[in-house]
């Protein structure tokens, strides 16, 4: 499956969620208040903290690949997506 359409079927699923939501009986009103209680600096350097493990993840599976075959950290940082 193209990554593109895969993308697009994954936002679609969780645009659906919220949808369905009340009629299911879910409340995520508790949860969109702690989120947006907490201070958007915290959050944004988690966010990014968060994507520095997928990079350097990337790197160590480079390390120890490099004697195998050279890879590019692109499709190691999309395979530890």
């Amino acid at each position: 499956m193209n990554r593109k359409l895969l993308f697009l079927l994954i936002l679609t699923v969780i645009a659906m969620s919220g949808c369905i939501e009340p009629s299911v009986g879910i409340s995520t009103g508790p949860y969109l208040f702690q989120l947006m209680e907490h201070s958007t600096w915290w959050l944004t350097l988690s966010i990014a903290a968060t994507l520095l493990t997928y990079v350097v993840r990337a790197i160590r599976w480079q390390v120890l690949l490099n004697p195998l075959k050279s890879i590019r950290m692109g499709p190691l940082i999309s395979t530890n997506f």
